[in-house]
């Protein structure tokens, strides 16, 4: 039940990163929701107690992707140079 509410607050948080990230790269709304849905397919597989890492790193990879697969590609690097996160972290669970 904890999972299910970390989870569900990292899901919606993805919709407010991506909603700040539309003001500096112009993003639709699509890239949210893809972003978000990208999160929750993640965590069906994955159980958030047996991840390395945590589920902000897990947030800014779907982000990552989201924008890659709508064709509104934003580089690991500027993404982590807004919000803080580490680009190697964000490149390294591309392929989780």
């Amino acid at each position: 039940e904890d999972a299910l509410t970390i989870t569900t607050y990292y899901a919606h948080k993805t919709v407010l990163v991506c909603q700040e990230l539309q003001k500096a790269f112009y993003l639709p709304d699509h890239v949210a929701f893809t972003a978000a849905a990208y999160f929750r397919r993640f965590f069906l597989k994955n159980s958030l107690l047996e991840i390395p890492c945590q589920p902000k790193a897990i947030m800014f990879t779907c982000v990552y992707l989201a924008c890659k697969a709508e064709e509104r590609y934003v580089g690991a690097e500027e993404l982590a140079k807004i919000n803080g996160e580490d680009p190697k972290e964000i490149l390294s669970l591309e392929l989780h």
